[in-house]
């Protein structure tokens, strides 16, 4: 097909870097929620930024109190906002999970992990209403092919049983439908209904396409779900059990991180400051590198920008 994407990239589609956060480390995930950017990171020591706020705008950015206070807790792989409420949840490198409010972000953060602790490096986290009963369910993912469902009061864990092993890490979790999907090392893509936490789930395999590549992140994005990874690699479903790869995705061999969708852009990130953009999600164009090489770890949209965090602490933003 047509490349919807014809007209090449110009100069003036440079991303622009904003004054980052002093201590923040690799910033990992950032999120669009309540009319706000937020994003989290660390690096691990006492000093660390673990949270910060932007604007409306993703332009200026500022620190949030610290989320994490156990040392081995003080780097954030995921921060989730699932679209309904005013709550934040974070997730850490050693099983922390912590809740923060978006209506007021500069107070103390609830630490849930005496309730919810995984004792796993957690990565994915969504929140969904089971396809009957009245009581929501959270579904957590993480190091050691650990999959935990709990209750909407974060009570009754359950670990549930996927094909995932000891050795491999689910880095994504994400709803469409009626399904749950799960994602990670190896190309691993597994589906289930979305059923209450005291209810069995089982989980099937599907084709991800990815081969044996690692699947890093999953995102709904104008009505289909997108998972993206290692190799360069990205594909798309419309009802999250059969999925297409993209064919060129313009990375090349480079680690795809993460994607987002707004203002009829579909925005990819990736490692070695690589971003690109596409039109329909099909054809995709590399943009000028703004980002010095810098790996960038996630991207998100909002009013009208897109915003890129990473390493280093680097945060950009791109008007379309």
């Amino acid at each position: 097909m047509d490349n919807a994407n014809s007209a090449s990239q110009t100069l003036q589609d440079l991303w622009t870097q904003v004054d980052p956060v002093e201590n923040t480390g690799m910033l990992r995930r950032v999120v669009f929620a309540q009319g706000k950017f937020y994003a989290a990171g660390g690096n691990g020591l006492p000093t660390t930024t673990q949270l910060v706020t932007g604007d409306a705008t993703g332009t200026a950015w500022t620190k949030l109190k610290g989320a994490v206070t156990s040392d081995s807790g003080k780097v954030l792989n995921e921060l989730y906002w699932n679209g309904l409420g005013t709550t934040l949840q974070g997730l850490s490198q050693s099983g922390n999970v912590v809740q923060g409010s978006i209506a007021r972000p500069l107070r103390d953060w609830t630490d849930l992990t005496a309730a919810a602790r995984a004792y796993v490096d957690l990565h994915g986290i969504v929140y969904y209403q089971p396809i009957y009963g009245d009581i929501a369910t959270w579904i957590l993912v993480g190091s050691n092919g650990k999959v935990f469902s709990r209750y909407e009061d974060w009570s009754g864990t359950v670990e549930r049983t996927t094909t995932f092993t000891s050795s491999e890490t689910v880095y994504c979790v994400n709803v469409i439908g009626v399904f749950v999907l799960i994602a990670g090392s190896n190309g691993k893509l597994l589906s289930a209904v979305k059923m209450p936490t005291g209810n069995p789930q089982s989980f099937a395999t599907r084709t991800s396409t990815f081969g044996t590549s690692t699947i890093l992140s999953m995102k709904l994005c104008n009505g289909k779900m997108f998972i993206v990874g290692a190799d360069g690699k990205m594909a798309y479903s419309s009802d999250g059990l059969t999925w297409t790869a993209v064919e060129d995705t313009s990375f090349g061999g480079t680690i795809i991180r993460d994607i987002a969708y707004g203002n009829g852009k579909y925005v990819a990130v990736g490692d070695g400051g690589k971003t690109a953009v596409s039109e329909d999600g099909i054809g995709w164009v590399q943009q000028a590198n703004t980002f010095a090489g810098t790996d960038i770890r996630s991207v998100a949209y909002g009013n009208g920008n897109f915003v890129a965090v990473g390493a280093a602490g680097k945060i950009a933003y791109w008007t379309p």
